[in-house]
């Protein structure tokens, strides 16, 4: 799990989804995933692979959708290690690698008991072809120029999936971007990754 971050990536991707085929009982368990080799971030992918494959396993993703987001993670990991700067300087860097050089930082929300959130990072144009087709045919031509050109207004405006998004390209942008930047980068705030019950997602 070194070396370029796009291979490493495809790589764990590769050996999540082999081992799930080989191990089709796999989802109904509590897996702790391990590193087979040493790297200086081991304990962080263990971290983060264990907690996005925890709460993925029994939501409506498929195998190669949820070793996506454990290569996800391996592969940002490993740009991680390749910059420097302070935290946020680096998650931005790494996540612009990855995401395209407009990413930006969303907040995500679930309604629990007690409210429930954490932040992520997506792809400005990602972000942009996940919304609804008609979703523009609702503004005036000025107020599309502006939610094209910046879709953080929109985000700041309404921010309600069942509002902006079809749900399959929700889900797409969820398990993609959404639910492995927040193992990365949030490690320590409760991973959302159910595309039912996140009902904000908007800016920070």
């Amino acid at each position: 799990m070194s070396g370029d971050p796009g291979s490493v990536t495809n790589s764990v991707r590769e050996q999540v989804l082999r081992f799930l085929h080989f191990e089709p009982e796999t989802r109904r368990h509590v897996v702790r995933w391990a590193v087979n080799q040493e790297v200086n971030y081991g304990e962080a992918f263990v971290k983060a692979a264990t907690s996005v494959f925890d709460v993925m396993r029994s939501l409506p993703y498929t195998d190669d959708e949820l070793a996506v987001a454990i290569g996800t993670c391996a592969g940002l990991l490993t740009a991680n290690e390749q910059w420097s700067g302070d935290f946020w300087q680096r998650a931005r860097a790494v996540s612009a690698l990855f995401f395209g050089s407009d990413s930006i930082e969303v907040e995500i929300a679930i309604a629990t008991d007690t409210l429930a959130y954490t932040r992520a990072i997506v792809g400005r144009k990602d972000l942009l072809s996940a919304f609804r087709d008609d979703l523009w045919t609702f503004f005036t031509e000025q107020g599309k120029a502006r939610y094209t050109q910046d879709p953080q207004y929109l985000l700041s405006s309404f921010g309600i999936p069942d509002a902006l998004f079809p749900f399959d390209r929700f889900r797409r942008l969820l398990y993609s971007q959404v639910v492995p930047t927040q193992a990365v980068w949030r490690p320590d705030l409760p991973l959302i990754a159910s595309p039912t019950r996140v009902f904000k997602l908007g800016l920070p």
